[in-house]
């Protein structure tokens, strides 16, 4: 059975990346570093499967669909909690950036090439902690990204604070988080993003996560993400 749940997650996985080009959230444009006029909204939709390995260490998997602008991502972490407060996730990314989504966002048609791919390795630092009943967590992450134009460096601080609800039968974790980027290529402070969503059991290993996401970015339009989300458990 969950042989079969595994299978069928791979697969919606690379439909959606066969039938989409990636990726809205790694688009960069050069607006003399103001943003382009005119908020836009995009549904995202993705699926995350995770599973224990050995010890302290567990494997992630997403695939993301970002509509409107038509882009995806496929992410594969491998966390490992070193000590009770602290968790280290080396992590992979694949993304590739079509010429649709950058003349979308940045409202300059036919300014851009076609598709460009790109390839992420990350390091993050977790830090988690709780105060009450709201629990409190720092993520500090580097990225190396390759892309056609050479390698860039990047660092994300995400500070995040979640509190667990009980309505009816179902499990609620009401979260909200602050994500900065810096991009030394850039050379400061490049993207912000906000976000409040809920995590609701469905099921004993099934979780949905609805949440809206608030991007603001120089270099092209700001983006009002309304995702919609599946985390599957595999034990």
């Amino acid at each position: 059975m969950i042989s079969k749940v595994v299978s069928a997650i791979f697969l919606a996985i690379c439909l959606l990346l066969t039938n989409s080009a990636c990726v809205a959230q790694e688009i960069e444009t050069n607006n003399n570093g103001h943003n382009a006029a005119g908020a836009i909204f995009a549904p995202a939709g993705y699926i995350e499967l995770t599973a224990p390995l050995r010890g302290r260490v567990a494997v992630n998997v997403y695939g993301f669909y970002i509509g409107e602008v038509g882009s995806g991502i496929v992410l594969l972490e491998a966390p490992y909690r070193a000590t009770k407060f602290l968790t280290v996730t080396p992590s992979y990314l694949y993304a590739a950036v079509p010429a649709s989504g950058v003349d979308l966002l940045s409202r300059k048609s036919g300014a851009f090439t076609p598709a460009e791919q790109e390839h992420q390795f990350r390091l993050a630092g977790t830090l988690k902690f709780s105060v009450g009943r709201f629990k409190i967590s720092d993520r500090n992450l580097y990225a190396r990204r390759f892309r056609p134009t050479g390698g860039i460096n990047r660092y994300r601080n995400r500070i995040q604070v979640a509190h667990p609800l009980v309505l009816g039968k179902h499990s609620l974790n009401v979260f909200a988080f602050d994500e900065g980027y810096y991009d030394w290529a850039h050379g400061g402070w490049i993207r912000n993003w906000a976000s409040i969503g809920l995590d609701v059991s469905l099921a004993e290993h099934v979780t949905f996560e609805p949440s809206y996401i608030r991007q603001d970015a120089h270099g092209i339009r700001s983006i009002n993400f309304i995702g919609l989300g599946v985390i599957a458990y595999i034990q």
